[in-house]
């Protein structure tokens, strides 16, 4: 699977006309999707669920507390900065409920500076924004807004 995903990746990565275009998702653990986006420069971003540890079940409702991670990588395949969203959700088989939403948003690159985060929840969504910054000494030469939804179905199935 390994070999597979590396040519795929390099030969999408090798057309430089490729513009923020989702390419492919691969399913793992249990449902969860994993989403390749590639931009025309060769960078990439990847975005992921993570669980956390505190989910709660009862007899008749479940909470839980999930994360959506997008990490922005160079086109060396390193990792320069993310958004993530952490949710905490109910749900009861008819109906989903998100009860509490947070952002967390850092770059690992002096380059890159993070800047207007925030967090937001709708229904049975939870939802982070954030914008980053690619500086060239003082001067920003790219900007990117990334929101990351993260959804509950009334199963417990996310999105």
């Amino acid at each position: 699977m390994k070999k597979i995903f590396i040519f795929i990746l390099a030969f999408l990565m090798s057309f430089n006309t490729i513009c923020s275009l989702p390419v492919f998702a691969n399913t793992i653990n249990g449902g969860t999707t994993t989403e390749y986006t590639f931009y025309d420069d060769g960078s990439y971003m990847v975005t992921r669920i993570t669980e956390e540890p505190n989910a709660i079940t009862t007899r008749s409702s479940s909470t839980t507390t999930k994360s959506k991670i997008s990490s922005y990588y160079s086109n060396n395949n390193v990792e320069l900065w993310y958004v993530k969203v952490t949710g905490t959700f109910t749900y009861n088989g008819t109906s989903s409920k998100c009860t509490d939403s947070r952002v967390t948003a850092a770059s690992y690159s002096s380059a890159w500076k993070i800047s207007n985060k925030s967090a937001s929840k709708s229904g049975s969504s939870a939802t982070a924004k954030a914008t980053a910054n690619f500086y060239v000494g003082s001067r920003i030469e790219k900007t990117i807004n990334k929101s990351v939804t993260l959804t509950c179905s009334a199963k417990g199935t996310f999105s």
